[in-house]
């Protein structure tokens, strides 16, 4: 389905003319390096480019901004600005100068802000003075604006006053982090246990400024481009990052417009579980979180499965569950931090059977997905709730209380992660039933994982790879308009050429009026197998080529030996050039087979080019990496 893809720093994928999909090498793309780390460039001396969000809060009371930038020289003095939140009629609400002391350079800017909105800069860990203002002017709701100064929401810029900048990534914490935690920070990149209220990852070029950060709030780009970046940003809240608080989805109570609903459902045929971690607050208990409301005129309709908000222990995350047992009777016992306990009063004693009725969190049914009582709505908090298609042990359901691990035997029925704020509620069981969200709200939970094991995944595709079949003009790859790294850039991949192929053309680069900038013959030894193929380009002025197959320097001729030093031009597999993208003759197209392709922006050791030809990877950013394992 994704020939092509580019999972590295640039992100320009392949346009697929033709071709099929065959029996490929590597079961995966193997995007090794760091597949960036990518980030986030402006050029500065421009109105056209920045990155904004509308309508943006910080968190009440004190915090911090922080994360990994680089100002190039000239753009750290002379009124310029890198950050510009403006709210109300307040346009420099927080303004911060892009004014660091050592350009060009990666270096770590944190701000912290106290209670009483004052703040304090950091540079790499030290306390600095001239980036900023005494403070945030407190205002909420305002426009937020990395990359220009606004003198209006979202406008009024002055390209004097934009820097030439990267952004690696930004995070606001919803606390005043410490020096020494800042300090940690700047050195190591591991972030402490906060609550992460937003966290914008740079290094994915297809989707800069996305924010998985517990409040969802992603920049709006306009312009800027990739570049090469510092750091792989954790991924946070929606990926369980190391040192992230993980999320879950809080119901207020007291309401009859904020609840969960998945209608039309059935639970497990015969016996099963239902479990997941709630925290129910203080003087919430004997109310309804849990209601299943059978079809219409079925016994016990809008009671056929109630559970009540009493936990024993309120304002702290519990592991709550119920067994239903085997027809007729259906019998329930409710488990809480694994120990059977007494069912509260009112409480269902048994499932009524019905299936295909209403389930809601939140709210108790009097008719279905309604009739809602405000009073009996708990304020709850709930962090991942399964259910599992047969009777979990004591000893399971105690062993998923205290480690959160799911049995890796259990099958899971229905599976809902609420550690993803932009996905509440969505189904990884076998069912696939999402719950709609009416209301509620992100907020800090309890497990950085939904931990959807058991058996709801399914096995891997086998690897594919692109073939093209030769002897025509109308079947091939194309990217345009692609730019190779700046300086020396090392291109590898795998490829099989068939016997009878040689002395044709696979790799093409066309830029300005050079259709032959880069050219390389598909000679490549032996055919009919796999190879590693690799081409070596040096720096300026020369940009030699040194040509590898199998991590052996080769001889055989490719044609090309040297880069012509073009950029933004036209790359084509499986055709030569004679014209940008066209003037191909049927007669130089080999028959060949791609699995993967990458581009280095630097020189592999032919050491590191015979790991790879072996299956391993190697360190270091990946410009491009071009999979051809997905059909």
């Amino acid at each position: 389905r994704n020939f092509g893809r580019d999972s590295g720093v640039v992100a320009r994928d392949f346009h697929i003319n033709g071709g099929h999909a065959e029996p490929g090498f590597t079961s995966t793309c193997s995007a090794s390096g760091s597949a960036g780390p990518a980030s986030y460039h402006l050029p500065g001396a421009s109105t056209t480019d920045y990155a904004s969000i509308p309508n943006y809060y910080f968190p009440p009371g004190a915090f911090t901004v922080e994360g990994f930038i680089k100002v190039a020289p000239g753009s750290n003095s002379g009124g310029k600005y890198m950050f510009s939140y403006a709210s109300g009629t307040n346009d420099n609400c927080l303004l911060v100068s892009s004014h660091v002391a050592t350009p060009g350079v990666w270096v770590h800017w944190a701000m912290t802000m106290t209670a009483s909105n004052l703040a304090v800069h950091y540079i790499n860990g030290s306390r600095v003075t001239g980036l900023g203002g005494s403070g945030w002017c407190g205002g909420q709701g305002g426009t937020l604006v990395i990359g220009q100064e606004q003198d209006a929401h979202g406008g009024g810029f002055q390209a004097t006053q934009a820097p030439n900048m990267w952004f690696d990534s930004l995070r606001v914490h919803a606390s005043m982090l410490t020096a020494a935690q800042i300090s940690t920070i700047a050195s190591t990149g591991t972030l402490p246990q906060t609550t992460l209220w937003n966290q914008w990852c740079f290094n994915n070029p297809r989707n800069f400024g996305y924010d998985s950060g517990l409040r969802a709030q992603d920049w709006s780009t306009r312009g800027g481009t990739a570049d090469l970046g510092l750091s792989n940003c954790s991924g946070g809240f929606a990926v369980g990052g190391v040192g992230d608080a993980p999320v879950s989805y809080h119901l207020p109570g007291a309401t009859t417009t904020q609840f969960m609903t998945a209608t039309n459902f059935s639970f497990p045929p015969g016996s099963f579980t239902v479990e997941g971690f709630i925290k129910v607050a203080p003087n919430n208990g004997g109310k309804w979180w849990f209601s299943y409301a059978s079809p219409a005129g079925t016994p016990g309709s809008d009671n056929c499965l109630l559970q009540s908000s009493s936990v024993g222990t309120y304002g702290v995350w519990v592991h709550w569950a119920i067994t239903v047992g085997p027809a007729p009777g259906y019998a329930i016992t409710l488990y809480l931090n694994g120990t059977a306990t007494t069912l509260p009063t009112s409480a269902s004693r048994s499932w009524c059977g019905h299936q295909g009725g209403t389930l809601v969190l939140g709210q108790e049914q009097d008719s279905h997905g309604g009739g809602f009582d405000a009073s009996q709505a708990p304020a709850i908090m709930i962090d991942t709730l399964r259910i599992h298609s047969t009777m979990l042990s004591a000893a399971q359901l105690g062993s998923i209380a205290r480690t959160g691990v799911i049995p890796s035997t259990a099958t899971l029925w229905d599976s809902w992660c609420f550690n993803n704020p932009r996905n509440f509620g969505h189904d990884a069981g076998t069912q696939a039933r999402d719950f709609v969200v009416r209301g509620g709200r992100p907020v800090v939970g309890h497990t950085a994982g939904c931990g959807a094991s058991g058996s709801a995944s399914t096995p891997p595709p086998p690897p594919a790879a692109l073939g093209l079949p030769g002897a025509n003009t109308n079947q091939f790859a194309t990217v345009a308009p692609y730019s190779f790294p700046p300086g020396s850039f090392t291109v590898e991949g795998f490829i099989k050429v068939a016997p009878g192929n040689a002395d044709k053309y696979w790799f093409s680069y066309a830029s300005g009026s050079n259709d032959n900038c880069i050219l390389v013959k598909s000679t490549v030894v032996t055919y009919g197998v796999w190879v590693h193929f690799a081409m070596t380009v040096g720096p300026a002025p020369g940009y030699g080529m040194v040509y590898f197959i199998n991590g052996t320097v080769s001889s055989a001729p490719s044609y090309s030996r040297a880069w012509c030093g073009g950029q933004g031009g036209t790359l084509v597999l499986g055709q030569e050039q004679d014209s940008h993208a066209g003037g191909f003759d049927a007669t130089q197209a080999p028959n060949i087979v791609l699995d993967s392709l990458r581009v280095h922006p630097r020189v592999l050791s032919a050491s590191e080019l015979q790991g790879i030809a072996r299956g391993g990877n190697p360190s270091g950013p990946l410009w491009s990496a071009w999979c051809f394992n997905n059909p």
